[in-house]
């Protein structure tokens, strides 16, 4: 499932599709460490598709991030 989740996301972003993130400055406090991970995660995907990754996103690939750190 995450998988699919990180293909719907690297289709937005190619795609430049708006997303809005409300729960953005929630994520950011409250998964500081998945949202790091994210940060670097965003920058690797720049590289790759040449494109800006916005900060809403960010905050999904840090949900999706801190999934993964609650099930290790």
């Amino acid at each position: 499932m995450e998988s699919y989740k990180s293909l719907v996301a690297i289709n937005r972003i190619e795609s430049d599709m708006p997303i809005s993130n409300e729960l953005l400055s929630p994520i950011k406090r409250k998964f500081k460490k998945a949202y790091k991970i994210a940060l670097n995660v965003a920058l690797i995907i720049k590289n790759y598709l040449e494109k800006d990754v916005p900060e809403d996103e960010i905050g999904y690939l840090a949900i999706n991030i801190q999934r993964l750190i609650n099930n290790v």
